[in-house]
C-alpha cells in the first residue's frame, strides 16, 4: 500500500477550517475514517462546529474522542496527547511532530502554514519526517 503525505499550503489562517472540513468531507463521501488530531480542546471544538456548519449541504458524522470510549463515527477527533485512533486518512490540524503516526496511515494531510515563518519552518520539518518515514509527498495549493 502507497503511503501519502499532502502537504496543504495556507495563506493565511482563516483557510484552515474550511479546507480541513472540504478534504475531511470527501474522504468520509469515499467511505473512508478520519481521524483528526487537534492541539487541544478550543481547537477540537472549533473543528466540531465548523464541521456541522461549513456547508449547507454537507453531512459528516464526527465526535470528539473522550478517554475510555470507543465511538462509531467515521470521522473522530483527538486532542492534544490523546491516542490517534486508527482511521485510513489522518488530518492533522495540531501541527504536532509526526512522530506518534509515521507509517500507521494510509494517507494523511498537513498544513504548510507559509504565512508565519515559524510555523512554516516547522512545516517543513514535518515535510521531512514524512518523507523520511516513507511516504510519498505532495503538494496541494
Amino acid at each position: 500500500m502507497e503511503k501519502v503525505a499532502q502537504f496543504i499550503k495556507l495563506n493565511s489562517p482563516e483557510r484552515k477550517l474550511p479546507l480541513l472540513c472540504k478534504w475531511t468531507e470527501k474522504h468520509y463521501e469515499e467511505g473512508r475514517t478520519v481521524a483528526i488530531h487537534a492541539a487541544d480542546d478550543d481547537q477540537a471544538k472549533k473543528i466540531d462546529k465548523k464541521l456541522w456548519t461549513f456547508s449547507q449541504s454537507s453531512f459528516v458524522p464526527h465526535v470528539i474522542l473522550i478517554e475510555g470510549e470507543d465511538p462509531a463515527e467515521p470521522v473522530l477527533i483527538a486532542v492534544g496527547d490523546q491516542q490517534v485512533p486508527d482511521s485510513d486518512v489522518l488530518m492533522v490540524a495540531s501541527g504536532r511532530d509526526p512522530d506518534g503516526w509515521i507509517g500507521r496511515f494510509e494517507r494523511v494531510y498537513d498544513f504548510a502554514e507559509i504565512y508565519d515563518s515559524d510555523l512554516r519552518l516547522a512545516a517543513r520539518k514535518r515535510f521531512k519526517a514524512y518523507q523520511d518515514g516513507g511516504y510519498n509527498m505532495k503538494f496541494i495549493e
